[in-house]
């Protein structure tokens, strides 16, 4: 009886079975001018995987979004997730922060540039990563994307498949719309 118990807890994970992600806060920046950006949409999704015949179905799990504020301020509340069983894991969160116009992210003070130390960086993106799990606001700086391919491309990055098909379509409503409006300023460059 008291192993088909702790059987049952590690297949049918309940509300005693949960971990806390988040809260997640920061500021986002302009990468050139180091000004606030207002208007970035902010999405935290979560995947689920599970084991097939082959390797791991993944499929879409849940997601939060906002927006930047004026100050380029955000703030994602905490989320309670399921313990990982032998028969599903919830990964995340995975972000997306996109405005139309800039391409990409990092944290402040990590640089990805051709001179840059890849072990003084992963270490200041270890750093920052863990002060952002934790709840601690960091800073997140965008590049502006200078070219129409750079803006295509960035579009392409801000939607993986998991939030375009199945059951997370249409769940990033303000990325999709902001997806949109950067494809028709995309479409009016010369």
């Amino acid at each position: 009886m008291v192993a088909l118990s702790c059987l049952a807890g590690v297949l049918l994970p309940g509300a005693a079975n949960a971990r806390t992600e988040g809260p997640y806060r920061g500021q986002v920046i302009d990468g050139e001018t180091g000004a606030p950006l207002a208007g970035v949409v902010v999405v935290a999704y979560y995947e689920k995987k599970s084991p097939s015949w082959v390797h791991y179905e993944t499929e879409f799990y849940d997601l939060d979004e906002t927006v930047t504020d004026v100050e380029g301020r955000f703030s994602l509340a905490p989320r309670t997730l399921p313990i990982s069983t032998p028969l599903s894991h919830v990964v995340g969160p995975i972000f997306i922060f996109f405005k139309g116009g800039y391409k990409g992210w990092r944290f402040k003070g990590v640089d990805y540039g051709e001179l840059a130390d890849p072990a003084i960086n992963n270490e200041r993106h270890e750093e920052a990563w863990r002060k952002f799990s934790n709840g601690e606001p960091v800073v997140i700086v965008k590049a502006r994307a200078k070219t129409r391919n750079e803006r295509s491309l960035e579009m392409g990055n801000a939607q993986p498949h998991i939030l375009t098909e199945g059951p997370g379509e249409g769940r990033a409503r303000r990325l999709q719309q902001a997806l949109e409006e950067e494809q028709i300023a995309v479409r009016n460059l010369r």
